[in-house]
């Protein structure tokens, strides 16, 4: 799925990188494990990270894939997930999507334009 990110302040900023990305049970636990980075999220094409700049009211995307062939030798099953966590790269303070989905294998491709 792909997701986007919005610079909502007055100034420009950059990002790189990836996006921490991880989902969370009803508890607010991390279900499985946080997403992986990859440069071949899910099945697309190679997504290199690089810098971005994002002027006030710019956006980026980045990819999150989860494996949707269950069973399989990471997972006997889908894990249920209420909440998709987001650490813009280089931020320390997470957003919160809520969210419910299965998910398996989390992978996070970096933050590109759109």
């Amino acid at each position: 799925m792909i997701y986007y990110l919005t610079n909502r302040g007055s100034r420009p900023c950059i990002l790189f990188g990836y996006p921490g990305v991880a989902a969370l049970d009803a508890a607010g636990r991390i279900v499985q494990h946080p997403a992986v980075r990859s440069e071949h999220p899910g099945t697309s094409g190679t997504v290199r990270p690089g810098l971005v700049r994002l002027g006030p009211g710019g956006s980026v995307q980045f990819l999150v894939t989860s494996v949707d062939t269950v069973p399989n030798p990471d997972c006997a099953t889908s894990f249920p997930a209420t909440t998709l966590q987001v650490y813009p790269a280089g931020q320390t303070t997470a957003l919160r999507l809520h969210h419910r989905m299965m998910i398996c294998d989390l992978e996070v491709g970096a933050v590109t334009t759109r």
